[in-house]
């Protein structure tokens, strides 16, 4: 507690008076105010200091990130100068390895291209034998060390030996698996057989009259092979073809469920209707091929998809195809005969099944 002056009339006054005994000012409240600015003050300060405490923190920073900043550029610069230098050895290490490489294969090109033309006569005998023995990969690589050797002369004729040799031995190769074929009357893969033989003889071009007796000869062995069967190859192309044909009907009808069953609506109403059990069990997990006339079309109250009940018992059986059916099944007319295929059976009432989830396949008038 102190003395102080009032601020009124000048007279004293204790600053925990509540109002001046002299004049009534309301010293306590006066206080109250002194105190609140002062604290708002020293608040300021404490402020302004802090505020200049952050600005000096953060130039500092600033400063620190320049200093890194600076560092990590002329790191990275040195690091690209220490790449592009390693890539450039890496680079000069290469091309002397290549350089290397290519002059061994020079050299050795060379070494080869000498042996032969000392060995002429040799090489040539060695081809000779390989083209009469049937060694056509190593007669191949013997002429190519000929050729390389002697570029300027012509060795079209040897070329042409090679070739005629190997389609001759492939042909024969492949006669000898069509007669295999024939004896196990697989008549079709043996007659194809016959014509990649033909085009294999085809392929010969003879050098000589012996030689094309030869070729002349196998091809009208050949020809009247193909000829003996060709009934048999007609008929058996012709039942491959409609077995294929078939298959793809099936397929068609009964998509890739194994368990397909053709019935008529007729036939599913007298099953259900004789024992539901024992249909129940018959068509359970199978694709139902079914055919019927059209008795009623309507559109299912409860799945909202287009229905058409088949002529089937008192009933009927109804046929819950899907809603991309709708546009063709607002062209069908009663009496319509038509063919779905359905991938299950619903409910069932006096023997007469719901069937859902259909597709149509065909429809007659």
């Amino acid at each position: 507690m102190a003395v102080i002056k009032c601020p009124e009339c000048g007279g004293n006054v204790s600053d925990a008076a509540a109002a001046c005994p002299h004049c009534g000012y309301a010293v306590a409240a006066h206080v109250q105010r002194e105190k609140e600015a002062i604290r708002q003050h020293e608040l300021r300060v404490q402020q302004a200091q802090a505020s200049a405490r952050q600005a000096e923190a953060a130039k500092a920073k600033a400063k620190t990130n320049r200093v890194i900043g600076g560092i990590g550029v002329a790191l990275l610069m040195s690091m690209c100068c220490v790449s592009s230098l390693c890539n450039a050895q890496d680079e000069h290490k290469a091309q002397e390895q290549a350089d290397a490489k290519a002059a061994h294969q020079e050299l050795k090109k060379n070494q080869r291209i000498a042996d032969t033309k000392k060995n002429k006569e040799t090489h040539q005998a060695t081809l000779l034998k390989q083209v009469e023995e049937a060694k056509f990969g190593e007669a191949k690589r013997t002429l190519g060390l000929l050729k390389e050797a002697f570029p300027k002369e012509d060795w079209s004729g040897v070329e042409t030996d090679i070739a005629n040799g190997e389609n001759l031995t492939s042909a024969m190769a492949e006669l000898e698996t069509a007669r295999k074929l024939l004896k196990s009357n697989d008549v079709i893969k043996a007659d194809d057989t016959f014509a990649r033989v033909e085009q294999k003889l085809g392929q010969i071009r003879p050098t000589g009259e012996a030689q094309t007796k030869d070729v002349e000869s196998i091809k009208a062995k050949v020809a009247k092979e193909r000829k003996s069967i060709a009934k048999k190859v007609q008929k058996a192309r012709a039942d491959s073809a409609k077995a294929a044909k078939a298959a793809e009907e099936q397929r068609r009808k009964c998509g890739d469920n194994t368990k397909c069953i053709e019935v008529t609506a007729q036939k599913l109403h007298r099953d259900y209707e004789a024992n539901e059990v024992r249909a129940a069990q018959k068509y359970k997990d199978a694709t139902l091929v079914i055919t019927g006339r059209i008795e009623r079309i309507e559109e299912s109250a409860i799945l909202a998809v287009p229905r058409v009940t088949l002529k089937a018992g008192y009933l009927g059986i109804s046929i819950d195809l899907q809603k991309t059916e709708a546009a063709q099944v607002a062209q069908f007319r009663k009496g319509q005969k038509i063919q779905v295929r359905c991938d299950r059976v619903g409910t069932v009432i006096m023997g007469s099944p719901t069937v859902d989830k259909c597709r149509l396949l065909s429809w007659w008038e």
